[in-house]
């Protein structure tokens, strides 16, 4: 049916064949372009378009080619025409009913009344299979970096988590819980035993445990190792304040002695170890060491003031 509008050029258009230019025309107002001069800014960016309308030049028709070839011809006979022809394909698609009306040329405006919002990909396929080639949307697409989801994966519906979350190059599943009316770290402690007792993981994999109890875990561990340095670091001051090993290792070793009492009251509370029950510990060991301090202290005076140790000690301890 294009092949039926005469040529008004003069060379009968063996550069650019006028159902080339005018197939370009259609699909160019497919895909939504309204003037000769953005079809043809858009055409320069489609070679393989270009290529499939089998131009016979290696550029596209430029916007002054489409303005003067438009105004030789009769603008009434070419919308009609290109009416009849886009309807004429669209004639088998029952699928793309109410998707076209009309075809409007105006001054340098075209405008192709179309309603096919997403089928506009099986729009360009009826075209392109009634003028013989080979085209897809993403062939005549102006976003030439944009490839469709379909060319690179296979999409389906089916179950799994709607998020993949990954760290330290894992991916990694989130499990939460909150514990209430109970200890955390004996609840872990059940978790794992059940875990270990009736739960195989798989090769790859492997658990960790978050949250409060890793903070808790942690805080902990820092308390232990400081508490250790200053135990070193009361020895030296010991040593530092009574010129004397002897004295300094016994102050120390009451340490133990005043755990019993924070031993007793641990258990009676529930038996939990907890951050603030180790400070409180902490706390403890500073008042025995200051208590010894000045047991020892006053023991001494005594002695200087003649008095044997026996009595030195009894005396000392009656008076603290």
């Amino acid at each position: 049916m294009l092949a039926e509008l005469e040529d008004p050029r003069n060379d009968k258009g063996k550069r650019h064949p006028l159902t080339s230019i005018l197939a370009l025309i259609v699909i160019g107002l497919m895909c939504g372009h309204k003037g000769w001069t953005s079809i043809a800014t858009w055409a320069r960016s489609q070679p393989a378009l270009t290529k499939a309308l089998g131009f016979t030049h290696k550029k596209t028709p430029s916007a002054s080619t489409i303005h003067n070839l438009l105004k030789k011809l009769n603008i009434a006979v070419l919308e009609e025409t290109l009416t009849k022809w886009i309807n004429t394909v669209l004639a088998g698609r029952p699928d793309l009913n109410g998707c076209f009306d009309a075809v409007a040329i105006d001054g340098k405006t075209m405008r192709a009344s179309q309603k096919c919002g997403a089928k506009i990909s099986h729009l360009l396929s009826a075209v392109s299979h009634e003028l013989g080639i080979t085209l897809t949307q993403r062939s005549v697409s102006d976003k030439t970096n944009e490839i469709p989801i379909k060319q690179v994966a296979d999409v389906s519906i089916g179950l799994g988590p709607n998020t993949i979350n990954r760290e330290n190059v894992s991916r990694r599943i989130v499990i939460q819980c909150n514990v209430q009316d109970r200890d955390l770290g004996n609840f872990i402690g059940e978790v794992q035993e059940e875990i270990e007792a009736h739960i195989s993981i798989p090769e790859a994999y492997f658990l960790t445990y978050g949250g409060q109890f890793e903070s808790q875990q942690r805080a902990q561990r820092r308390i232990l190792i400081q508490t250790g340095f200053v135990f070193i670091g009361i020895f030296i001051l010991l040593y530092l304040a009574m010129g004397s090993m002897r004295l300094s290792i016994l102050v120390i070793l009451n340490l133990p002695l005043v755990l019993i009492g924070g031993v007793v009251s641990v258990f009676l509370t529930g038996g939990v170890l907890s951050i603030p029950s180790m400070v409180g510990f902490i706390l403890l060991f500073g008042i025995a060491v200051r208590n010894g301090i000045i047991l020892v202290s006053h023991i001494n005076v005594l002695r200087s003031e003649g008095m044997s140790l026996y009595d030195a000690v009894i005396k000392g301890h009656r008076n603290g």
